[in-house]
Formats: C-alpha cells, structure tokens, sequence
C-alpha cells in the first residue's frame, strides 16, 4: 500500500507486465460508485494508488533499482510490452535525460539452454546441466545428453526402483526430461458415469480393499464391501440405478475372496509390529525408506498386502510386472538384516515369499541402484515384460510387437518412440546380457515364490 515507503540501497519491481500492473480491481455488481456518474473526486481507485505506489518504490531506491517484466511470448517469441507505468518511465528517461534505453535493458533468451547463456561475455546462469551440452566443439555430435546431477541430499526409495524396473524407458522420460506421453489433461467430466474402464475398475477396488481401519470380522466381509460400495455410489463414482446395483455386486462378489484370505492370514499375526527402517549406503547412493504393514505372531514377523489385480499368466505362473514391489520389499528387508517373509493376496492367488539371504540381498540392490544411475544418463534398451519372457524361456518377440489381435509392450509411447520393433531394441545394444543384468534376479526368484491359489490349489 502507499505510505509504507522506506528508503533501501536496492529495490526490485519484479512481474510488472503489461496488464499486471497496475492491478484491476474487479467491479461487484452492488458496488454504487461503478454505475456510470456517481464516481467523484477522491474516491478510492485501485490503478491510481499503484502508480503512486510505484513512484514511492523509485523514490525509495537509493543507489539501483531493478524492473524486469516478461517480454517475449512463450509460444511465438513475439515481443511483449512492459506495464504502462515502465513504458511512461523508460520514455520521461529518454526524453529528460537524453539515456540509451539500450544500455540500460538486459534482455534474456527464452529458453534456458539457449547458446546465449554459454558464450563467452555471455548472459548469466546458474543452469550447469546445459553447460556440458555447449561444451562440445563446433561441428561434434551434441545429441548426448549431459551426466544427471543428483542433488547432495538426494535419498532413494523404493518406489524409485520399482518405477524405474517397471519400464526403464517410461522412468528416464518422466524422471530425466519431465515428459509424459499419451496422459489425457485432467478435466471436469459434465457426463454420467454407465460403465467403467479397466484402470477406474482398478482404483475403485483397491478403494474397497482398504486396510487402513480395524480389519472386521470374517463373516462381516461381505457387508463391509458393501458399505464400502455404496459410499462410492453416493460419491458419483459409480453408476445410478439398476446398472450402478449390478456394478456395486460385481466388485463386491470379485473382492470378497480377496478380501476373505487376506483376513484369515491377518489371524495367523495378530499383533501389529512396528516398521521397519531401511537405511543402507548402495553405489554410493543412500537408501532410506520403511517396511509397514508388518505383523507378527510372537515368533514370525510377516507382512501382509492385499490387491485386487491378478499376479499369475495364463500358464498358471507368477507374473513379473505385477511382483516387483513385493521383490524389492524382500531385498530391502533382507539387505536391512530383518528376517520378514512377505505375504501378498491378490485376485487369483496368495504369494508367500520366504525371507531372503543378507548378502545376496545387498548385492542385488547395489546392482539395481547402479543400472538406476545408469539409466538416468541414457535410457536403457529393455523393456520389462520382454525382457522377463527372454529369461523365462518365452517369445520376446511376440510380447514386444504383439500378435494376432494382440497388443505388444510397444504400445507403451515411450517404447514406440525409442525403438518401434524387437529388431530396434535389441540393434540398441547390449540384449540379452543387459536383460539378464537388470531382471535376472527378479527371474530367479519368480521360480522360488509359493503360489496358492485362493481355491486352495497350489500352482
């Protein structure tokens, strides 16, 4: 506000473009003094007070004062001007003091990789990640992107590998250059909900799955979800009428299973543990994160997890994709030194995963944070549901490019724009030695894992 001016050595007006400054006040519709003859000398204006607020701010600069205001257009570079307040002081400098505006204006690129920043007696910049980029000479290759910095304080987690081995490729693209393909823009949907798609389908039921609260009694399952079903109903999520009752009872009749072997295992460890913290130093990285859902029996300690997916092929055989966060939850607990058997119930089956052994477990982790590290600096030519079929014994080809009706991995956006076949991908080098590198361990111990199906079968 005016009269609050204090004099100081420097003052920076920062954002004053064109429209900004001065502010508009918006009119209420109720507001007397807008209406066409009843504004009168003295009354309060918005736009006159930051012009005097402005002229207090440059009366208040000692020895520098700074403005700075956006000048270009970020989609067609064409030029913009600054607040009419700037524009009537820059003309008054010009006019009354006869000074080269020129001298006096810095204009900087639009991008911040621009060679502008990098030249020698060029602008300045604190983007060192491009530096490496304009360090080559003229006439080399560029295309090689710079070493990822990480920041000093950097901490890994979990999450971060199992991001990174779902799809290495997905993980460099989003992680490295913020890019994500094919994500539809978030908007308000005026329509009503009829049918749901598979990944809605997903998160509703993992919504009713929810063990957060005090788990109920089993013969109580059954009307748990359906309470739980009829709150999403209410929320809009769900379907109205006849057809909303026919969704309510299909996700209800898929979860009660689920939900059933999932509480019978929770009887098994009935008391709560505590977390486990995962602290370990890997390839000169620090892996800090937490083990939760622990439970013990007073003499085993397990944890426990339910989903609503499923986690076997159709040959009846744990799929790699849908275990690698359960995989990495093992090696963590074994690298930590804990001695936790991990138990996960999902639509078709119950996965029971024995602890692992210390050392192997570290070394393992050591090996997936390096080919981390590693993939930040250049994408990685794998892909996560071939490489495992090269390792098991399947046809990489067929599940990279897809067959008959059927669509292949390169579907995924990121994939079809490094390498569009299996020929490209593995031209890229290092196939299939790099595969075994990054999956082999999670191949291995696919073959290890109890599978139970929830009909009392074991696979």
């Amino acid at each position: 506000m005016p009269m609050r001016a204090v004099p100081f050595r420097v003052v920076c007006l920062l954002g004053m473009n064109d429209g900004d400054f001065p502010r508009r006040s918006p009119q209420a519709d109720f507001d007397l003094l807008a209406l066409p003859g009843m504004h009168r000398p003295g009354d309060r204006s918005r736009r006159d007070d930051d012009r005097y607020l402005m002229l207090e701010a440059l009366l208040a600069a000692r020895d520098k004062l700074y403005v700075s205001w956006v000048g270009r257009n970020v989609r067609d570079n064409s030029e913009q001007p600054p607040s009419v307040l700037v524009a009537q002081l820059r003309d008054y400098l010009r006019a009354g003091w006869q000074l080269d505006l020129h001298d006096l204006t810095l204009e900087h690129a639009l991008q911040p990789f621009s060679r502008r920043y990098f030249e020698e007696g060029g602008l300045l910049t604190y983007a060192r990640e491009w530096r490496a980029a304009h360090g080559a000479g003229e006439g080399e290759a560029g295309d090689a992107l710079p070493p990822y910095e990480l920041e000093p304080d950097f901490r890994l987690k979990l999450s971060d590998l199992a991001s990174f081995l779902k799809q290495p490729a997905r993980y460099f693209f989003r992680r490295r250059l913020a890019v994500m393909f094919g994500e539809a823009e978030v908007v308000g949907e005026d329509e009503e909900p009829f049918a749901l798609d598979a990944l809605e389908r997903y998160f509703l039921e993992d919504s009713l799955l929810d063990d957060a609260g005090k788990p109920e009694e089993i013969d109580e399952v059954r009307a748990t979800l359906n309470a739980r079903a009829e709150r999403l109903a209410r929320e809009g999520v769900l379907p109205i009428g006849l057809v909303g009752r026919q969704w309510q009872k299909e996700l209800v009749d898929g979860l009660v299973p689920v939900r059933t072997a999932w509480l019978k295992l929770g009887a098994r460890f009935p008391q709560a543990a505590p977390k486990l913290a995962v602290s370990l130093e890997l390839a000169g990285l620090q892996l800090d994160d937490w083990i939760d859902r622990l439970r013990s029996n007073g003499e085993q300690t397990a944890w426990l997890m339910q989903i609503s997916s499923k986690v076997l092929d159709k040959a009846g055989k744990p799929r790699g994709d849908k275990l690698i966060g359960p995989w990495l939850r093992q090696l963590a607990a074994g690298a930590a030194g804990a001695n936790v058997t991990g138990y996960l119930v999902a639509r078709d089956a119950v996965v029971t995963m024995a602890p692992l052994d210390g050392a192997q477990a570290y070394d393992e982790l050591a090996n997936l944070v390096r080919l981390w590290r590693r993939n930040l600096d250049a994408p990685l030519p794998l892909a996560c549901k071939t490489a495992l079929a090269q390792l098991q014994e399947g046809d990489p080809r067929t599940v990279y490019e897809g067959g008959f009706e059927i669509s292949g991995e390169v579907i995924d956006p990121c994939l079809s724009r490094l390498w569009p076949d299996f020929a490209a991908l593995t031209a890229a080098g290092a196939w299939p030695a790099l595969a075994e590198q990054l999956y082999g361990g999670l191949a291995n111990w696919l073959a290890q894992v109890k599978v139970t199906r929830l009909d009392g079968e074991e696979a």
